[in-house]
């Protein structure tokens, strides 16, 4: 996984169920991570297939952040920034605004779901 440093932003992918007839490893890199608001950060990460580094345009992505003591907020699905990307942005609020340091966990799904 590459990941792009992003104050207060670590990424940790995990992988959903996937078909047997798609590829079983993707690379997630976070594009952006930043505060938008009082309480919302905007997220926007990319995925290629781990297998041969091409697009992985149908993929389906959620997000989470996770807090230094448990908890979380989300998980949040991404949408795809446009149709011939495999970024996939959006955002999660109820990020209050206090200095903390959140752990970001990208879930996907190749396929339809």
């Amino acid at each position: 996984m590459r990941t792009r440093v992003v104050p207060g932003i670590t990424a940790m992918p995990s992988r959903a169920p996937i078909s047997q007839t798609m590829p079983d490893t993707g690379e997630v890199t976070v594009t952006r991570a930043e505060q938008s608001g009082p309480d919302r950060i905007d997220l926007e990460v990319g995925i290629v297939y781990g297998d041969d580094g091409h697009l992985a345009a149908d993929a389906t992505v959620t997000a989470t952040l996770l807090g230094p003591s448990g908890d979380s907020i989300g998980p949040v699905t991404l949408q795809r920034v446009d149709p011939n990307s495999s970024l996939f942005a959006g955002v999660v609020a109820g990020v209050y605004a206090k200095p903390r340091w959140y752990g970001l966990s990208a879930t996907y799904r190749f396929g339809a779901p």
